[in-house]
């Protein structure tokens, strides 16, 4: 195991940070063990499809959100504080002085995972969380695995826990099918009726809009007139969630299992989408659920399905 582990580089508190790759010939994957994170993804040959950088040290600081899994809870939850099982548990205030954004420093984009099963086309990553930290209770035991199959890349996320929990984990991956060719831009179609309008700190209002399903238009450029940044909302189960098309000829669906979907555009290129539950659901009583009880086993599957010129999927 221990020689298909790439070195990439030392953090800056010393731990070894190594890239496992996988492949199935018309698809190549890499990843990262600091937050089991998707560093490179290709179809038939083609450049990068996902955004990533060479400098570790901007993984630990302002790009730590580009392709891991964040956990145990994504996104944000208002005053940094819930109540869990009659109990209220304060979390990091690393959001405007007064929320919690991606379960802060004790978020999972920060650790090391272990690399626990390796094959030619999968590879599985291992973490434990140890109770208490970050304000989360419960000791938590995390896996993800990823498995490309044919176009598709796989993700397929679990989590236990010995004590009454919150969990909503996500792959926050950001995608450019453009491979970052400047003055391009990429179709967004979102088959959600509705989404969850936000205060101006980003904060789920609690309400429920109905939305236009018409394709949206996201420019490839640092300047971005207009960010989204919103939870989409879906009904069905397992489905279609998104679908991306670049200027190449290239596309991506998303399908997952989730109740949501977070898309961001406020980076400097790609678009994130975050198949999760729904923000701040501790706090909303008519959202969707995020405890997380000892005996219970979460599962969150999702699949991007790669298409292009460079190889029909």
């Amino acid at each position: 195991m221990a020689d298909c582990l790439k070195p990439f580089g030392q953090l800056t508190n010393g731990a070894m940070v190594h890239r496992v790759d996988i492949s199935n010939g018309p698809m190549a994957a890499s990843f990262l063990t600091y937050g089991a994170r998707l560093y490179h993804i290709s179809l038939a040959g083609s450049p990068n499809l996902t955004v990533s950088t060479n400098n570790l040290t901007e993984y630990e600081t302002d790009k730590a959100y580009y392709g891991p899994i964040i956990a145990p809870v994504v996104n944000r939850i208002s005053s940094a504080a819930a109540t869990i099982n009659g109990t209220t548990h304060q979390f990091e205030t690393n959001q405007d002085g007064q929320h919690s954004l991606h379960s802060g420093q004790a978020g999972t984009q920060y650790r090391i995972w272990a690399v626990e099963h390796l094959s030619q086309d999968s590879v599985t990553f291992n973490l434990s969380l140890d109770h208490g930290v970050g304000g989360f209770p419960g000791q938590r035991e995390l896996s993800v695995t990823y498995t490309l199959t044919e176009n598709a890349l796989d993700v397929s996320i679990s989590a236990t826990t010995d004590r009454p929990t919150i969990f909503n984990p996500a792959l926050h991956g950001y995608w450019d099918l453009n491979a970052g060719t400047a003055g391009t831009s990429q179709q967004l179609r979102l088959p959600a009726a509705h989404y969850l309008p936000t205060d101006n700190h980003g904060i789920p209002t609690g309400e429920l809009l109905k939305r236009d399903t018409q394709a949206i238009t996201i420019e490839n450029d640092a300047h971005r007139s207009e960010v989204i940044d919103h939870n989409y909302c879906y009904t069905d189960g397992y489905g279609l969630r998104a679908v991306l098309t670049g200027q190449t000829g290239r596309s991506l669906e998303l399908y997952a299992d989730t109740p949501g979907l977070q898309v961001y555009t406020g980076a400097p290129v790609g678009i994130a989408l975050e198949p999760q539950s729904w923000p701040n659901a501790p706090n909303t009583p008519n959202f969707p659920s995020i405890a997380l009880a000892p005996g219970e086993m979460f599962r969150q599957k999702s699949s991007y399905r790669l298409k292009g010129m460079d190889g029909e999927g």
